[in-house]
């Protein structure tokens, strides 16, 4: 990315990044090429959840903390904020404010 940062044309900077991209895929390309490789017969198949609620429901002797629901409650309110508020309102109000500020109050 920083060597990009010094390119002068935009056909370079679109020139490299498809290079690294094939780059990036060849170990993906090789691995499933092979068909005697140890490793993939030794990890078998993979699941991939990004849930939070399914890794603690696979585990037969999960203990409950009490006021577990609070937790679910601010854990989701704080979820709410940062992705509503701080993540979305908070840059463009950063951006609109001084905006509005030197269009309308400043002479």
């Amino acid at each position: 990315m920083l060597k990009c940062l010094n390119l002068g044309k935009a056909a370079d900077v679109i020139t490299k990044f498809v290079a690294f991209g094939g780059l990036i895929s060849i170990p993906g390309s090789l691995g499933s090429s092979i068909e005697d490789f140890a490793i993939s017969k030794a990890v078998g198949n993979l699941n991939l959840k990004k849930s939070r609620k399914w890794a603690s429901s696979t585990t037969e002797n999960r203990k409950l903390l009490p006021l577990g629901w609070l937790f679910n409650v601010l854990y989701c309110v704080a979820k709410w904020f940062y992705v509503t508020l701080y993540y979305y309102f908070f840059p463009f109000s950063c951006i609109i404010i001084p905006t509005i500020k030197l269009a309308y109050f400043e002479k």
